[in-house]
């Protein structure tokens, strides 16, 4: 599978699917896995805790994406997130990702997640981990 066929199939997978269990992400990431996201520093672990604070969180969540640009190991997007929070609030967020994917899963993402509609409690959803 292309590197930008990876990410936009565990993208999906975490977000619009909503399976974000240890299991799935073990199948993607690489244990060495590492986040840089909205200044915060996510391991393999606290991405395992933020996709539990997003299910505890959101009931919904859609995906579009506005580019995907692959070179070599590396891919870039440009994504549009719409959630609904589980007592019934929207929240739009735009997301500028570059992923590097190796041959057991994504080994990182450096992102920049900004919120465009919501409410202001919402605005970490891309980083929170509780």
């Amino acid at each position: 599978m292309r590197p930008k066929d990876r990410v936009r199939l565990v993208l999906e997978t975490l977000l619009t699917d909503g399976r974000r269990d240890r299991a799935v992400i073990a199948a993607h990431f690489d244990p060495s896995y590492r986040q840089w996201v909205d200044g915060e520093t996510l391991d393999f672990e606290g991405f395992v805790a933020h996709m539990a604070a997003l299910d505890a969180a959101v009931a919904s969540v859609a995906i579009s994406f506005t580019s995907v640009v692959e070179e070599d190991d590396q891919v870039a997007t440009r994504h549009l997130i719409e959630s609904k929070s589980r007592d019934g609030h929207g929240a739009r967020f735009e997301v500028i990702a570059i992923f590097r994917v190796g041959s057991g899963g994504i080994l990182s993402c450096h992102e920049l997640t900004r919120q465009i509609e919501g409410r202001g409690e919402d605005r970490d959803l891309g980083a929170r981990i509780s």
